[in-house]
């Protein structure tokens, strides 16, 4: 293998200011204590290199001490599919960073100030920023974890996930699903083909208006807040606890609302809307709710489906298990393979958001192929013991949770028995074929055997 490594460093100092464009290769900037800038480049190459790829003619800097400004280049590369690229960035932790890039990733990491942020095709990460974030993202993923301040990301054709954020947070996507966990402050969210998804946050100003694509939002027991959730074609579905005092308007046009808590509600029609109103304690929470095509939920109970299908974030609950492998190169394989085992298992999750009775054996088959296709390469190619348990262990338990969710959604399906009996049928007989041609284990037919069971009692 031919390898290529580089380590720089720069006489930087806080409030540094940092420029970075790329093609097809990926950074990581990380704040720390030393006010020195330290930028480490290694290639690995899994055959011979051209001789014509040296780092110089993929790195370029220019550095001015006088305005304390860094620029980075990172030019595109032959063979990139062939190398194992890893760049990593120290600087202060007050220094603001603009970033762009194109088929490659950036990831920022406990930082202080404005950073900006650009990418087409590509993966952008921001985890432990205070200040501001300016993100947009075209095809590409973005995730926004523990940041503070105010965040402003636009984002076409790619999932968004936010958690445990806390601030000024606005957000316009189009094409894809939206996750907010454990956040507080302001929301004001626009919408585009796409399921939005808001778990246990404690927003106390919330404008969401969402077009295309349903809005699940579960209330944390605020004291005081102003809730608006707007949407055309859709279910809404509001998880609202015992303990929340509030003043409730839902307004729907083309469908049913449905009330799944025990409070007293008034319900009545204005120009052909269905109109319910509902008030509980001193009403300090205000939610305004209205939809054109699709129903509105009001319960008190979370969404079994919600807590239990984690499938996109399975490559998080890897990466601990990945610093069981002491190769740092095997690791980084590790990684990508995981990167597309997590696509495929995303597509998985989306079945969810549309599934019929008739659907659940072709959900479950795709769930288990896509765990099973990309993480048995996995385990092929990585000597760990270790690793290989945890992994194995990890995939069963999340099969399992696969199918204790769609056996959650057939349970009380309203079916003829007749109905029920073929798709029973048909399921069987596709986990035997899966069970006979060895893309199954026993253990995993039998657990879907049993679950199936468990639906027609």
């Amino acid at each position: 293998m031919n390898n290529l490594e580089k380590t720089l460093r720069f006489n930087t100092r806080t409030d540094l200011v940092v420029q970075v464009e790329s093609e097809n290769l990926g950074i990581a900037v990380i704040g720390g204590e030393e006010e020195e800038t330290e930028l480490s480049i290694k290639v690995d190459f899994v055959s011979n290199a051209p001789e014509e790829i040296t780092l110089e003619s993929i790195l370029e800097t220019t550095f001015d001490e006088e305005k304390n400004t860094l620029h980075i280049a990172l030019h595109d590369m032959e063979k990139t599919n062939e190398a194992v690229w890893k760049c990593k960035l120290k600087v202060p932790y007050v220094t603001e960073v603009r970033g762009s890039t194109e088929n490659g990733s950036i990831s920022l990491k406990n930082l202080h100030g404005i950073q900006e942020l650009r990418s087409e095709n590509g993966p952008l990460k921001v985890e432990a920023i205070e200040g501001t974030l300016d993100i947009k993202a075209e095809n590409g993923p973005v995730k926004v974890l523990d940041c503070t301040g105010t965040i402003i990301v636009k984002t076409e054709n790619g999932p968004m996930k936010m958690k445990h954020t806390h601030g000024d947070i606005r957000l316009t996507t189009e094409n894809g699903p939206v996750k907010l966990v454990g956040c507080e402050g302001n929301l004001n969210l626009k919408h585009e083909n796409g399921v939005v998804r808001s778990l246990q946050s404690a927003f106390k100003n919330v404008s969401i208006v969402g077009e295309n694509g349903g809005i699940y939002y579960e209330f944390s027991p605020i004291l005081a807040g102003t809730i608006q959730l707007e949407n055309d074609n859709g279910k809404i579905t509001l998880v609202i606890p015992d303990e929340l005092e509030f003043d409730l308007s839902a307004t729907n046009l083309h469908g049913k609302i449905h009330i799944g808590i025990p409070d007293d509600y008034d319900q009545h029609t204005k120009d052909e809307a269905k109109i319910v109103e509902i008030v509980r304690g001193a009403a300090k929470v205000d939610i305004t709710v209205n939809n054109q095509s699709g129903s509105i939920v009001i319960t008190n109970k979370k969404s079994a489906i919600n807590q239990a299908i984690i499938l996109p974030d399975i490559s998080e609950v890897f990466s601990s298990v990945l610093q069981e492998i002491p190769d740092e190169k095997t690791r980084d394989m590790v990684e990508v393979k995981l990167k597309k085992a997590q696509e495929k298992l995303k597509a998985a999750q989306n079945r969810f958001s549309k599934i019929q009775l008739s659907d659940v054996e072709t959900v479950v088959n795709d769930a288990l192929e896509g765990i099973k296709t990309e993480v048995t390469t996995i385990l092929h190619d990585v000597s760990s013991d270790t690793f290989k348990k945890k992994a194995e262990t990890t995939i069963n338990s999340n099969i399992s949770k696969v199918v204790d969710a769609v056996q959650h959604v057939v349970k009380d399906r309203d079916v003829s028995p007749a109905t029920r009996q073929k798709v029973d049928e048909r399921s069987r007989l596709k986990i035997l074929e899966l069970l006979e041609a060895g893309k199954i284990s026993a253990d995993d037919a039998e657990r879907l055997l049993k679950a199936m069971g468990k639906t027609d009692e």
